[in-house]
């Protein structure tokens, strides 16, 4: 919950007028309440970065991901801070 939070925190500084969006995953609810400790850590985080004033905050869950022949790495990017 901490890495995501500082990263967001620190893009704030930078630009308070941006919208962050966060990739999370699968079986996340607000409620905080989850039989799973993984899924509380991420609806913890979710909940923490919705408190943010960012312009608009996006939480994406996404429950698989296929891949699609043929596919070709073109880049690597890299964000350093």
């Amino acid at each position: 919950m901490i890495l995501p939070w500082l990263l967001a925190k620190a893009l704030l500084e930078v630009n308070n007028s941006m919208t962050f969006c966060f990739v999370s995953g699968s079986h996340t609810a607000s409620a905080e309440k989850g039989k799973l400790m993984w899924a509380r850590v991420k609806d913890k985080t979710e909940n923490a970065l919705m408190q943010l004033p960012f312009k608009r905050e996006y939480n994406f869950r996404p429950v698989a991901c296929c891949h699609i022949s043929p596919q070709k790495i073109v880049g690597l990017f890299i964000l350093l801070l």
